[in-house]
């Protein structure tokens, strides 16, 4: 009788424990309102050519802030064939994480100001910020096309009371950005040669430039740039003798700052694997400054002379934002 009383407790402590360890796994797991992948049922109205496509919001501060600032009509560009991206001129408040599987539809934000929009399912070993989701994805990648394209966001309400969306941010000043992400963020840059090729744009007759040297004011220093023999080079000397260029840089990917230049320049795209000190131009009118290496296809500006990679380092690099940059052959 005592055995079987005693085999008795020890069963109901096994229990009771097991229900302990049961009740602190369940306390311990998120539930769907504390991530940033739950939808408030906020819905947004995207349009890209003649397509329109309904979206609806994520739960968070990132999502409210961006339809605070609705209506906005983005000159998207394009990344890794799997997304477009816009770097808006203000920061949104964000909230990481890594979704791991990136879907078609999924509108996020990476770093504070860059809005992605993926047209690609994916996996991706990035963080991001949700900011809401399409609905209903399909032919949302014949939408966006190749090459970059102006993405319309409106409130539902706007569109049903016949308001209309108006550009508030333009690709010369409004976006200081439309650099390299594959690099979402992180994995390469995008090649886009065959809808760049110098060949077909005006102005890229190979015309050596005259220039000899030419100067990046960056972060308090002046730092001398041996520029290359090309048309490229050639047309931006010609800008650089009646103004100097003033662009915002950013970091991406962890070995580069890249901006807009403001202007578009015939360009000679070629495969390269850049070193530190590489000024890069990309897609025909961003100005790309390598602190690091990577390999795609880019048309070379020139090269800073006088600094080792640990120095470009710590001026262009090591997590220290955005930067203004002036251009000047003075």
């Amino acid at each position: 009788m005592a055995y079987r009383y005693k085999t008795a407790i020890k069963k109901l402590l096994s229990l009771l424990a097991c229900l302990s360890v049961l009740s602190a796994f369940v306390a311990c797991t998120p539930s769907s309102s504390d991530t940033d992948e739950t939808l408030t049922g906020e819905k947004i109205l995207i349009k890209a050519g003649n397509s329109t496509f309904t979206a609806t919001l994520a739960d968070n501060e990132t999502a409210d802030r961006f339809y605070e600032m609705l209506p906005l009509t983005l000159d998207m560009s394009e990344l890794n064939g799997n997304e477009k991206y816009f770097y808006l001129d203000e920061a949104l408040p964000s909230q990481p994480y890594q979704p791991e599987t990136i879907e078609a539809g999924d509108l996020m934000l990476y770093g504070t100001s860059c809005v992605v929009l993926f047209y690609e399912t994916f996996s991706s070993s990035y963080s991001y910020t949700a900011i809401g989701k399409i609905d209903d994805a399909a032919g949302l990648e014949k939408a966006l096309g190749e090459g970059g394209v102006t993405v319309s966001f409106t409130r539902v309400s706007d569109a049903e009371s016949g308001g209309d969306s108006h550009s508030s941010q333009t690709d010369e000043d409004k976006n200081p950005d439309e650099g390299n992400k594959d690099e979402t963020v992180g994995q390469g840059v995008p090649d886009n040669s065959e809808d760049q090729s110098g060949a077909d744009e005006p102005g890229n007759t190979g015309d050596v430039s005259e220039v000899t040297v030419m100067y990046i004011y960056i972060n308090g220093n002046r730092l001398m740039v041996n520029p290359a023999e090309n048309s490229a080079v050639t047309a931006l000397t010609d800008i650089l003798k009646k103004e100097d260029i003033i662009c915002t840089v950013r970091d991406y990917g962890g070995f580069e700052k890249v901006g807009s230049l403001g202007h578009t320049l015939p360009t000679s795209n070629e495969q390269i694997t850049t070193e530190p000190g590489d000024v890069i131009l990309y897609q025909g009118n961003q100005i790309v400054l390598f602190y690091g290496s990577n390999s795609w296809s880019y048309t070379k500006l020139g090269k800073i002379e006088g600094y080792t990679a640990s120095e470009l380092y710590e001026l262009l690099g090591g997590g220290k934002g955005d930067m203004q940059l002036r251009l000047s052959l003075a």
